[in-house]
């Protein structure tokens, strides 16, 4: 049988924060990608907003076509699956990406400026995944394209 826990934990915003982006890296590399998620985005939300956030950055370059209210739904469909009852933008069941848990945990150490080391570990290990994954492949298909 289990101990029981403390009867209460009393945190600061900031503390609060730290620990959901703690436990979003540490679900992370287990690929709990939805636990990563919600926390990570839950982290980002108790922070006052700055306008600097990747999510404004993000907000601010709407694709043609599509309204501001259609892009945020879009660049949150993954969140608001995961925090709301309703199923109809993504449907019963979702597979979340590696790459939109990274894009959570980024946004959410954006708006803290103070960092713990699985922090600075997390970032540096996705700056290195970005650079492999996402722009190296952009480069070598520029490659391609003049080498023709």
């Amino acid at each position: 049988m289990r101990e029981q826990p403390p009867k209460s934990l009393k945190v600061t915003k900031r503390d609060a924060a730290v620990r959901q982006i703690t436990a979003a890296i540490e679900a992370f590399w287990q690929g709990n990608y939805d636990i990563s998620v919600t926390l990570a985005l839950a982290a980002e939300g108790m922070a006052e907003p700055d306008g600097g956030s990747l999510f404004a950055k993000q907000i601010a370059d709407l694709p043609p076509g599509i309204s501001r209210r259609e892009w945020i739904a879009i660049v949150n469909s993954e969140r608001d699956w995961l925090k709301h009852p309703t199923t109809d933008i993504l449907g019963e069941e979702i597979t979340i990406e590696l790459n939109v848990a990274g894009y959570a945990i980024a946004r959410a150490l954006r708006r803290w400026p103070e960092w713990t080391p699985p922090m600075s570990e997390f970032k540096l290990w996705y700056m290195d995944y970005l650079r492999k994954d996402f722009v190296q492949p952009q480069v070598d298909e520029i490659h391609r394209r003049i080498d023709r």
